[in-house]
């Protein structure tokens, strides 16, 4: 009798999940892009990539996460960004300055270091 329970609980629980198809998103992804340690983006200073979600952009947020000890960013790859947005990256760590556009399948070198960015449409 349990066995039957369990069963029937499971085949209604896949038969509900099937119907509704799939999810969309709530905050759908814009943007990803790689940062490294060298301004000619490559080596073995990869620090890895950073996606943007809708809910980032228009935000001015700091490469460093509020963590100024941690590694200097020289070079910006950006790897995709969805129509109509645009990554801007700065020297300074309150997106002041300067805003350069980041070049899509490119590299963007900093003459100093990159602090900073913001992605807007």
């Amino acid at each position: 009798m349990r066995f039957a329970t369990i069963a029937a609980s499971a085949s209604i629980f896949v038969a509900g999940t099937q119907a509704s198809g799939p999810s969309a998103r709530n905050d759908p992804h814009i943007s990803d892009f790689r940062l490294w340690g060298s301004p000619t983006c490559s080596g073995t200073q990869n620090y890895g990539i950073w996606t943007i979600l809708q809910s980032d952009t228009g935000k001015c947020t700091s490469l460093h996460l509020n963590d100024p000890t941690g590694p200097s960013i020289y070079g910006i790859g950006l790897g995709d960004i969805s129509d109509n947005f645009k990554l801007f990256i700065f020297a300074e760590e309150d997106c002041s300055g300067e805003p350069i556009q980041a070049t899509l399948g490119g590299c963007d070198a900093a003459e100093s270091e990159w602090k900073s960015f913001i992605v807007r449409q």
